[in-house]
């Protein structure tokens, strides 16, 4: 054994060493340990205090309890849609949400920026290490390039793609969801495994948009980043833009009424795909614009005909039926404007 400067005795030995080292880490953490020796086994305990900086799991309640709430400064805002009218209303959700101009970013508008907005988040994750980034992925992306359909892409999917790409220092900054008007139990799941979470379409106000991702972003970032309503700042304006978003979805029914023409059924069978897919998109963007909040009848009737019409075989009889919901959709649209 030997005596450092320090008065301290060195075991020149093995025996003793690891818990003597033990014991001088608790001291300089202002804790403690202890060694009990028993008949069929040795108890070694370790104590000291702590700061907790995140519970694991959200609490349900505190997330409740913040109304009105924004995003902080430093996260930029991702959207990814190939439908115009939901681009628009998706800036506005981001400027609700309290994402600056500049750091919001709409994407969707040709096949170019559908296959290049995975590259898109990862550059912006690497090029921005001390922000975090919400990205909104719409699932079902079509590919068009004039009237031609080249594919489909699902927005889940590449966020999956994207989540495999990540370093952890960007993989824990990154909130990815999907956004859908479809709801199934089978869907969901689809999204809470390939992302981390998911949107409803539905119309975007004030009141709506935090508490749709709220509880996404809690339960992913733990530090529970989100300032509370006398933090906000004056350009965060979330007055209306003056945009009527009944125009896009009167011209969307002109482009399926088209479709739907009267002529021959082998001509009406080559256009069913392009039909249903402007179905599915007419029906995101209802919605998306049109409240269902107490409940809306005509609403929910004019979305199950959709439904029932574009989940359905080719209908012999599909410029009929498309007449007559055609005129119910005017009913509704009339009725909300």
């Amino acid at each position: 054994n030997t005596i450092d400067e320090d008065n301290e005795i060195t075991v020149s030995n093995s025996s003793g060493d690891g818990a003597w080292i033990m014991k001088k880490c608790s001291n300089i953490l202002n804790g403690d340990v202890d060694l009990q020796f028993e008949k069929d086994r040795t108890v070694f305990t370790f104590w000291c205090s702590a700061r907790v900086i995140g519970k694991g799991r959200h609490d349900k309640q505190t997330h409740e309890s913040i109304e009105l709430a924004r995003l902080p400064p430093n996260t930029w805002g991702i959207v990814i849609d190939d439908s115009n009218i939901q681009r628009k209303l998706m800036d506005r959700f981001l400027k609700i949400a309290g994402v600056e101009s500049k750091r919001r970013m709409i994407l969707g508008k040709n096949a170019e920026e559908i296959y290049s907005f995975p590259d898109v988040v990862i550059d912006v994750l690497k090029s921005n290490p001390n922000d975090k980034v919400l990205l909104i992925a719409d699932e079902n992306l079509d590919v068009v390039d004039g009237a031609a359909k080249h594919s489909t892409v699902s927005g889940s999917l590449c966020i999956e793609k994207i989540l495999g790409r990540l370093e952890p220092s960007e993989d824990r900054r990154f909130l990815a969801l999907v956004r859908s008007a479809n709801d199934s139990s089978k869907e969901l799941s689809l999204y809470t495994a390939r992302a981390h979470g998911y949107l409803l379409k539905a119309p975007i106000d004030k009141d709506g948009v935090m508490g749709s991702i709220k509880d996404w972003w809690f339960k992913r970032f733990a530090d529970g980043a989100i300032q509370s309503e006398e933090n906000l700042g004056s350009n965060c304006s979330c007055e209306s833009d003056g945009y009527d978003p009944f125009y896009d979805i009167i011209q969307l029914i002109e482009v399926i009424a088209a479709l739907c023409k009267v002529g021959s059924v082998k001509s009406l069978r080559n256009r069913w795909r392009s039909v249903q897919e402007k179905l599915q998109a007419l029906k995101g963007d209802l919605k998306s614009v049109i409240s269902d909040r107490g409940g809306n009848d005509s609403l929910d009737s004019v979305i199950a005909e959709i439904d029932r019409l574009r989940l359905g075989d080719f209908p012999l009889d599909l410029h009929q039926r498309w007449a007559t919901l055609q005129s119910q959709l005017f009913d509704v649209i009339n009725a909300n404007r």
